[in-house]
């Protein structure tokens, strides 16, 4: 494959996951059980009879484990469209956005894979696990790791004052993503997330189109 072509594939994916990943956020969250529950879960019995026996649960915590990548993706795709005119924004935003990414692995390493594998116990054995649930959820040891998890929102919120400052996508795009990603600052409460992601949606498509139409590229 020659460069040209190779960074013309390197383009035209990074357009494709920017619109594809709100898009599986929007499923993700809309799929969710108890969709438009407002209470903070905090006791491991609320959790437990949330995803018991719910094959929806786990594909909708499967599609935001997918979303890691392409996060990673998209925000190496906005910092692009903004390093030589607003480097520290890519700099600072992108590196904040990434660490985030790994928090969130973490985070669904403990909140999809553990309930995942409770549901293969028997059922006497599946309700003993009740504690485990409850330090999880209490950020019990190094999983307060996991209330970094903001940073995700926070780096790429930089990333679109820095589109703005300079000028790179239409200003009404950058403030969707401002918003959207800002309603993702909430305590796990589903249809906020839901409401975020479609404000994402709505900035990071035309950006997608954008890249897959070549109006934007990476630096070459």
């Amino acid at each position: 494959m020659s460069t040209e072509s190779s960074h013309r594939t390197r383009r035209v994916g990074t357009g494709l996951i920017m619109m594809l990943l709100p898009i599986l956020m929007i499923i993700g969250f809309g799929m969710h059980p108890n969709l438009l529950n407002l209470s903070i879960m905090t006791d491991a019995a609320d959790m437990m009879a949330e995803f018991h026996n719910s094959f929806i649960w786990q594909i909708a915590h499967l599609l935001m484990v997918i979303a890691v990548p392409m996060i990673i993706v998209a925000t190496l795709g906005l910092t692009a469209l903004i390093r030589e005119k607003a480097g520290w924004a890519a700099l600072v935003g992108g590196s904040l956005a990434v660490i985030g990414c790994c928090v969130l692995a973490l985070d669904k390493g403990a909140f999809f894979m553990v309930p995942s594998a409770m549901e293969t116990l028997s059922e006497d054995a599946f309700m003993n696990m009740a504690p485990l649930l409850q330090a999880l959820l209490e950020r019990r040891g190094m999983m307060a790791i996991v209330w970094l998890l903001p940073l995700i929102s926070v780096g790429l919120i930089v990333v679109s004052a820095g589109l703005i400052r300079a000028r790179a996508v239409p200003k009404w795009q950058a403030i969707s993503l401002i918003i959207g990603l800002a309603l993702l600052i909430n305590p796990d409460i589903d249809i906020i997330s839901l409401a975020g992601s479609v404000f994402l949606l709505a900035g990071l498509i035309p950006i997608g189109l954008g890249f897959v139409r070549g109006e934007y590229d990476y630096p070459k």
